[in-house]
């Protein structure tokens, strides 16, 4: 029997991570979503064997191609969230029973404040945070609208409940405007 190294397959990995609990939902819901975006560059023949990738080149061709709607820095997340995705793929390919996810746990709260360096009062609540200020535990989606426009939604907290999520969806729904009104 072959063994299956497709983007199907990768995807399907995926949810098999999140159904057995192996990963918090949130670093899984992120991974997809970058691997998505990456992959959706790709042909139907380059995704048939995820084994062939080159990462730093398909990331590289990612960047060309769709760049302009994303920071340096959200690039290089991407790049880390495929690339460990992947990774974690193709090290459970080779060896289901002895797999084990590579993620490492995250430092107490606590300990991580201790490295930050902290802005005044004043700047915080008069400007937004950058990608750099937001909290480690928030998510970056990026949200393919129509060809050439992605928009990210930034700043999710990991535990988001659905209460806020509807409220988040709200806002953005008010912000639309109606294709029959002409504008």
């Amino acid at each position: 029997m072959m063994e299956d190294y497709s983007s199907q397959a990768f995807f399907e990995f995926l949810d098999y991570l999140s159904k057995k609990g192996l990963m918090k939902k949130p670093t899984i819901a992120a991974r997809r979503a970058a691997s998505k975006a990456i992959l959706d560059i790709l042909d139907e023949d380059d995704t048939a064997d995820l084994r062939r990738i080159d990462v730093d080149r398909v990331v590289n061709r990612f960047a060309n191609l769709k760049g302009n709607g994303f920071t340096p820095g959200s690039l290089n997340t991407y790049k880390s969230r495929f690339s460990s995705a992947l990774n974690d793929f193709l090290s459970y390919k080779a060896n289901p029973l002895g797999f084990t996810p590579g993620v490492s746990p995250r430092k107490p709260r606590s300990q991580r404040e201790k490295h930050t360096t902290h802005h005044s009062t004043e700047k915080a609540i008069n400007t937004p945070p950058t990608p750099a200020q937001q909290p480690q535990e928030s998510i970056v989606f990026p949200i393919p609208l129509r060809p050439g426009v992605v928009v990210q939604v930034a700043g999710i907290p990991s535990d988001l409940t659905h209460e806020e999520a509807k409220k988040i969806t709200a806002v953005i729904a008010a912000l639309g405007t109606s294709s029959e009104s002409g504008g």
